[in-house]
C-alpha cells in the first residue's frame, strides 16, 4: 500500500536538557508519521549528547556548528536534488538550539514537527479534546519605538517584571500566550494546536513591522515545547524579518541571559 509520494525522512535531534537525555524510539516515529513511512531505514540523527553543560557558553558555539554541518552533509543537498520531498522533525533539545535548528530548515519542503507526549507515552498527534487558543497582547509600550521584545508563555508563565530592567525600560513588550488556560508543559495535543501558534506567531511579525518599522532585531524569551521552539526559528524569513536574540532563564545567573543569535 506504500505509495512514493508518502515517505518522508525523519530527522532526530537530541542533546542534553538538565544533564538528561531522552530517546526517541524507531516504532514511536513510524507510528507518528504514519500513513507516511519513512524513506531511510534509520532517522537522519543529530546528536549533541556529547556536548558538555549547556550553561558552557562555548557548547552553544559548537551545538550550532554540529547542526549545521549534519544538514549540510545530508540534508540541504537531498532537498536541492528532489530526493527529499517531505520531512518529519523529532527534536527534544535545548530551545535556543531547536530555534537554530528551525532557522537552518529549508521552506522548500513540506515539513512535519512533532510533539513528545507523556500521557500515553508517543510522538503522535492526539486527535481528541479542543483545541488550543492564543491571545496576543502588548505587555508594555516602550520608550524607544526601535527596541522590540517578545515573551513567548506557552508552557510556563514569564512575568514582566523577570525581564532584564533594559527590557522593561525602555522596550515595547509583546505576549504571546494561552487564551483561557493556564500556560502548561502539556497544552500542546494536537496538530491544529501547532498551526495556531503559527498563525498567531506570523500575526505578531506582521503587526512588529507594521509598527515598528524593519528592526534590525528582536530580543525574544520563550517558554515553550520543542516544535513551537523549531516552527519559531523556521519560520523567519532571512530578507523580510528581524534577526532573534533568544534568551534563556540561568538559574545560576539569577536571571535571563542571551544565548544565540538566528536569523
Amino acid at each position: 500500500e506504500m505509495k512514493p509520494g508518502e515517505k518522508t525522512l525523519a530527522i532526530c535531534f537530541k542533546a542534553k536538557i538538565a544533564g538528561e537525555v531522552v530517546q526517541v524510539p524507531s516504532d514511536q516515529i513510524e507510528n507518528a508519521v504514519y500513513p507516511r513511512y519513512l524513506m531511510e531505514k534509520k532517522p537522519l540523527e543529530i546528536d549533541l549528547t556529547s556536548l558538555p553543560d549547556a550553561e558552557d557558553e562555548n557548547s552553544w558555539t559548537v551545538g550550532m556548528k554540529m547542526i549545521s554541518e549534519a544538514l549540510a552533509k545530508y540534508y540541504h543537498p537531498g532537498v536541492a536534488s528532489g530526493t527529499i520531498g517531505h520531512v518529519s522533525i523529532f527534536g527534544l533539545a535545548p530551545i535556543s538550539l531547536l530555534m537554530f535548528l528551525g532557522n537552518q530548515l529549508s521552506n522548500k519542503v513540506t515539513t512535519d514537527l512533532y510533539q513528545r507526549h507523556r500521557s500515553p507515552e508517543g510522538w503522535a498527534w492526539k486527535t481528541d479534546g479542543d483545541t488550543v487558543k492564543y491571545k496576543t497582547q502588548l505587555l508594555e509600550p516602550g520608550d524607544d519605538k526601535t527596541k522590540v521584545a517578545v515573551v513567548l508563555s506557552l508552557s510556563g508563565p514569564t512575568s514582566l517584571e523577570s525581564l532584564p530592567e533594559d527590557v522593561r525600560n525602555h522596550y515595547s513588550v509583546y505576549e504571546i500566550t494561552l487564551d483561557g488556560i493556564t500556560p502548561n508543559t502539556g497544552f500542546l495535543r494536537k496538530k491544529e494546536d501547532l498551526a495556531g501558534f503559527q498563525v498567531a506567531y506570523q500575526n505578531l511579525l506582521g503587526e512588529i513591522r507594521s509598527v515598528h518599522g524593519a528592526v534590525g532585531e528582536v530580543i525574544l524569551f520563550p517558554a515553550v515545547p520543542a516544535p513551537v521552539a523549531i516552527l519559531c526559528g523556521r519560520e523567519l524569513l532571512k530578507k523580510v524579518h528581524p534577526a532573534m536574540k533568544v534568551y534563556d532563564l540561568n538559574k545560576k545567573k539569577g536571571g535571563f541571559s542571551h544565548i544565540l543569535t538566528i536569523n
